[in-house]
């Protein structure tokens, strides 16, 4: 009985909270707005306040409320990509590196994958669009430095983002976006090793190409267009992998 009773109490919790959430989402409340008190929602959903207090307390967790003591509940505007890179500092640790390797190894090269089936010409558009806006943070910025070294992760990432965003697949752009800011912090701790001063990614890849020496990204994008995935694979491992050495193919 009192397990029967513990379950329908975890339903109603369930219920207040994703119906305040959907409330929240549609905008009922603006940002900073406050909801009304604990014994109206209460009444509103016919249930306790305890299972208001609960619903609440999940919603304050997922950055949607703010609870303000002697104040009351309030709305707050909810952005996905500040809460991961909030929540990412709790776990990203250097003793992440490999998986994160192994998760974009995953992700992305599938992306790839389904990118030369599916990119469509606006997708390859948006990857050159990306791919000039990294340059000129390149050429613009100094990777020694704060600055320099964030502009260059986050042009990078959006060339990334572009690429995975062509596979059509919401569920894999939604797991990129998840993985941001860490994939973000591990490309601040391997890139200025990576590039040791240089000012743009230039590598000579041997055969992965017969234009010899070529921008990294571009060659990846070109494989996308020429729908060579073998070579795409292997551009990509050599880009994302923290062992290896892209420019001598050689693990470090």
């Amino acid at each position: 009985m009192k397990n029967d009773y513990k379950i329908i109490k975890e339903t109603l919790n369930n219920k207040v909270e994703q119906a305040l959430r959907k409330m929240l989402l549609d905008g009922r409340w603006g940002d900073g707005q406050r909801l009304p008190a604990e014994a109206e929602l209460a009444e509103l959903f016919s249930v306790n306040r305890l299972t208001v207090r609960l619903a609440v307390q999940r919603l304050n967790a997922q950055g949607l409320v703010d609870i303000r003591v002697g104040e009351g509940i309030f709305a707050k505007k909810f952005s996905l990509s500040q809460y991961l890179s909030a929540a990412s500092d709790l776990y990203i640790t250097p003793e992440m590196m490999d998986d994160v390797c192994d998760f974009r190894k995953t992700l992305e090269i599938e992306c790839a994958r389904m990118a030369i089936d599916r990119a469509t010409p606006e997708d390859i558009r948006d990857m050159h669009k990306s791919l000039e806006r990294y340059i000129e943070v390149s050429e613009n910025y100094d990777l020694s430095t704060e600055t320099g070294l964030h502009k260059r992760v986050e042009a990078d990432l959006d060339i990334h983002y572009c690429l995975c965003r062509a596979a059509h697949n919401s569920l894999y752009t939604l797991a990129f976006n998840s993985a941001r800011a860490a994939i973000s912090n591990y490309l601040k701790m391997i890139l200025p090793k990576r590039l040791k001063g240089k000012g743009l990614p230039y590598y000579t890849l041997g055969d992965y190409t017969k234009d010899g020496k070529k921008e990294m990204h571009q060659l990846l994008i070109d494989t996308i267009a020429n729908k060579d995935f073998e070579t795409c694979r292997r551009l990509y491992i050599a880009m994302i992998d923290y062992k290896l050495d892209p420019e001598s193919g050689i693990y470090l």
